[in-house]
């Protein structure tokens, strides 16, 4: 706590200047004196400020909003009052000494005086919470209640009250709902609906109410909806109920049917006055006349479901690729359907088994009657009989496997069933069978999860979890004794899947080259296993696949089989085992057959390729090539003239690379023409990575001097382009080099004349100017041997 003082001084009008007395205040705390005066101070607070009750229908949340009017009559379930408290104190949850709620009748009573215990109130944000739920008696004095939240705490005697708004239970009311408690209401193409609701009086008992129902929604003309009493309904004291229908006829086109129906509901006393007014809304779904059923398959047990019709291809599809064990040696197997009627009018259903594995028996018995129904001699169908909308029908549908060893174990089992009103609106569930023989087992785990079904495995989800160098596809089997006397113990044996002949017959017998290592739950090998009826054992199953699988769904057989020499009596099972291998990526290789030849200008030569594809999937290739400027070049498949190729997974294609010269081409001269194999998919786009890419280098050899020449000329190379500059530049250089010496002899010969003016010399014969002459010559000679080297 703090305490602040505050003091003024006038000094009495001195002024308090320079020449004044002083003005100088004293404040002294405790006991500086040593005298007996003391002082008293005395806080009054309300420490619990802040907190508050609320009152709401049981339920609700402390946000939510507030129930203020209740009525006497209501129904049980809607007569419960939840009285939440929140408690402040500034000192503290434990200066709290006590919490209670009032409710105070109009007459002063208190119907509601509750105390909260410690158990009753919890600490929330510094806060302590509450709720106390009373659920008041049938027929409770209308009026206003006033609601008073009361907190003790140590500091006061008095109780901190807080007041509520007013809490008014009402005179009047009425409730509407549903007779058939449904949610929704039907309506199909011509057809008429009848809706009943329960008309509830609410109020207080000894009060009359006459009540009008409307309906408020538009409806043109082609509709028609009447309530069974126009002129309106009575109900005489509270809490009785009377029973209303609406008929709803729709028309043959429902196109402009309204999703819901507003119902007005008004409540009127003995004198004529309006009391009560409520709205009311009924939604409204449209059907056919006839529908397809709504199909549930149940198991032997009817406890797990199997297959649903209104499940199928949605996110909560059921699996029926689920073996369902039926005993061969045993009786039949029951499996249960449930059957639907979701049209609007009454309608029976034709139902057929459409698919079966070859040799299974059947046949089906009304699981309420225990009767077996017979085929239809007019359709050779089975038939149901009649049943209303929206009501349920069950048969057994009992099962036995083929006898015959060739038979298949197992296989899809399909029964479709549709509407005798329009045959064309059906649904079809489906189940797997699998055929046992004393013996059954299963896959308990699996080294993806199981998330796509026990023993169905993808491979890359598994790990190479040892220090070898395979994926180890791991497994844990379950196998169950299902025959024999309880007395005797058998001895089974699991066969190895590499030495079972049902695998030679998959991928070319590529499964029986996989390793298999079977061992029991301590991972030791484990020759046989003893059982007798009833018993169960596990065992671990361990599989590496070799290099090259291709991407597909590869199934494999565990067989596990009766330790016996008579083989005509053996009891066994076959466990389907599947590993789903995905799609690896592009791995292409192009491979040249064609030796590399020298080509001349215009000439056409094909390469042979070979495209391998070393990945584990099918994979379609577009091949091209690239080659210089003036050349041609097509990379086709021989046989239909087309770059696009289509390649198996682990294995090869041939095709050519037509690759044509140049006119222009130059003796000499090398190039390369890249091949390039694009992977392609309609789902995936594969990068430039995946590409298999090769280089054909080719020699350009022209033999014909002539031509060789042209092309040099028509084609030039800029080495040649410089040299042939250098060669002009050589030639200009000479010329002008002659005329400079020509000018110097002209001079020399003009100085000589002068000379001769005064000292003629001898004078020159034709042989020394011949020889000069010559000299000339033979420099000229010598600029003429210069060749042109070719770079």
């Amino acid at each position: 706590m703090t305490l602040t003082i505050s003091a003024e001084s006038t000094c009495e009008g001195q002024g308090g200047g320079p020449f004044g007395p002083s003005c100088d205040a004293e404040v002294m705390w405790g006991d500086p004196d040593s005298s007996d005066d003391y002082s008293t101070m005395e806080f009054w607070s309300n420490a619990a400020s802040g907190s508050e009750v609320r009152i709401f229908s049981e339920g609700a949340l402390w946000t939510d909003p507030e129930t203020l009017k209740w009525y006497p009559n209501e129904l049980p379930e809607h007569r419960s009052m939840a009285f939440k408290v929140n408690v402040i104190n500034a000192l503290g949850r434990e200066d709290v000494t006590a919490v209670s709620v009032q409710l105070r009748a109009p007459d002063g009573s208190y119907p509601v005086d509750h105390t909260f215990t410690n158990a009753e109130l919890t600490e929330s944000a510094g806060a302590l919470v509450g709720t106390f739920v009373w659920t008041y008696p049938a027929g409770i004095q209308a009026g206003v209640y006033d609601l008073t939240l009361s907190i003790n705490d140590l500091q006061g005697s008095s109780p901190f009250v807080f007041e509520h708004d007013d809490v008014v239970v009402m005179q009047y009311g009425v409730s509407v709902r549903n007779a058939a408690d449904r949610s929704a209401e039907y309506i199909a193409p011509g057809q008429t609906t009848p809706i009943q609701f329960i008309l509830r009086h609410t109020g207080s008992s000894g009060s009359s109410l006459d009540i009008q129902l409307d309906v408020q929604t538009s409806l043109d003309s082609s509709w028609s909806a009447l309530f069974d009493r126009p002129e309106g309904y009575t109900i005489s004291d509270g809490g009785n109920e009377v029973t209303a229908q609406l008929t709803l006829a729709a028309p043959t086109e429902l196109g402009n049917a309204p999703p819901r129906l507003d119902i007005s509901v008004r409540a009127y006393n003995t004198s004529g006055a309006e009391v009560h007014y409520t709205t009311m809304q009924v939604t409204l779904e449209k059907l056919d006349v006839f529908a397809p059923p709504m199909v549930a398959l149940w198991d032997s047990e009817h406890e797990d479901q199997i297959d649903n019709s209104t499940l199928q291809g949605g996110q909560f599809e059921l699996d029926v690729t689920v073996p369902q064990f039926v005993d061969d040696l045993g009786p039949p197997t029951p499996f249960y359907i449930e059957i639907f009627n979701t049209g609007f009018d009454v309608d029976s259903f034709r139902f057929e088994v459409t698919e079966k594995p070859r040799g299974t028996v059947f046949y089906f018995v009304d699981n309420q009657t225990g009767q077996m129904i017979t085929q239809d001699p007019n359709d050779g169908l089975w038939h149901s009989p009649a049943m209303p909308r929206h009501t349920n029908y069950t048969i057994a549908l009992f099962v036995n496997p083929s006898s015959e060893p060739d038979d298949p174990d197992y296989g899809l089992m399909q029964i479709e069933l549709s509407s005798a009103g329009n045959t064309s609106l059906s649904a079809v569930v489906s189940f797997t069978p699998h055929r046992t023989n004393g013996l059954q087992a299963s896959v308990v785990f699996d080294c993806d999860g199981g998330s796509n079904g026990l023993g169905h495995v993808e491979y890359q989800n598994c790990l190479n979890d040892d220090s070898d160098e395979y994926i180890d596809v791991r497994m844990r089997v379950e196998a169950t004794q299902t025959s024999g006397d309880e007395n005797q113990v058998v001895d089974w044996r699991v066969v190895n899947p590499a030495t079972y002949e049902r695998n030679e017959d998959g991928e070319h017998g590529k499964y029986t080259l996989w390793d298999y290592f079977i061992t029991n739950t301590d991972n030791d090998p484990m020759p046989v296993m003893q059982m007798t009826v009833g018993d169960t054992v596990e065992f671990n199953l361990e599989i590496h696949l070799t290099n090259q699988v291709l991407a597909a769904n590869h199934t494999i057989y565990v067989r596990i089989e009766e330790v016996t020499e008579n083989t005509d009596t053996q009891r066994f099972f076959d466990l389907p085992i599947s590993i789903e291998v995905g799609d690896g990526d592009p791995a292409l290789k192009i491979i040249q057959n064609t030796t590399n030849q020298a080509l001349a200008p215009g000439v056409e030569k094909i390469y042979e390729m070979t495209l391998k594809n070393e990945g584990n999937t099918d994979m379609q290739v577009v091949l091209s090539a690239t080659a210089p400027n003036g050349w041609t070049v097509v990379a086709e498949n021989p046989n239909t003239q087309s770059s696009l190729v289509l390649v198996d997974a682990f294995s090869e294609i041939t095709f050519n690379v037509i690759i044509t010269a140049s006119e222009d081409a130059r003796h000499g001269d090398f190039h390369t023409i890249e091949v390039v194999g694009k992977p392609q998919s309609f789902d995936t786009g594969f990068s430039d990575q995946f590409n298999a890419e090769l280089d054909i280098n080719i020699r350009v050899e022209i033999n014909d001097p002539i031509v060789r020449i042209t092309n040099e000329l028509s084609n030039m190379r800029n080495s040649t382009m410089m040299m042939l500059a250098g060669f002009i530049i050589l030639v200009v250089a000479a010329i002008a080099g002659k005329r400079r010496r020509v000018g110097i002899w002209d001079e020399e010969e003009y100085e000589d004349e002068i000379e001769e003016e005064f000292d003629l010399p001898e004078a020159v014969t034709d042989g020394e100017s011949e020889s000069e002459e010559i000299a000339v010559d033979e420099e000229d000679d010598d600029l003429d041997e210069i060749e042109l080297i070719d770079d």
